[in-house]
C-alpha cells in the first residue's frame, strides 16, 4: 500500500496482517489464499498498490497506471472562461 495506515485499513477489512520490519509496521499486508476474494476490500482503500508473491517478487494486479501530458486551449468566451476557473479554484 502507499501509506501504513492504509495498509492497516486493509489488514482490518481483510483479516490479513501487516509485516513488520525490525519490529516496526510497514506498508506490506500479507493476505494467505487468492488475492481475488480479498480485491474489493483492498482495493476500497485504494486502488494503487502493488502485488507479491511469497518470496516478495512483484506480480501482476490487473491495474496499470499511466499518465498523459497535453495543453487545452483557454476559452476565448469570458463566460465560459470564467465557469471553469471557478471549477478549479
Amino acid at each position: 500500500m502507499r501509506t501504513k495506515v492504509q495498509a492497516q485499513k486493509v489488514a482490518d477489512l481483510t483479516g490479513g496482517s501487516v509485516l513488520l520490519d525490525e519490529g516496526k509496521p510497514t506498508r506490506k499486508v500479507a493476505l494467505p489464499g487468492d488475492f481475488e476474494q480479498y480485491r474489493l476490500s483492498v482495493e476500497s482503500v485504494s486502488v494503487l498498490f502493488q502485488l507479491c508473491d511469497d518470496a516478495d517478487e512483484k506480480v501482476l494486479g490487473g491495474w496499470t497506471i499511466t499518465g498523459a501530458s497535453f495543453e487545452v486551449e483557454w476559452p476565448k468566451d469570458p463566460q465560459v472562461a470564467s465557469a471553469i476557473r471557478s471549477h478549479f479554484g
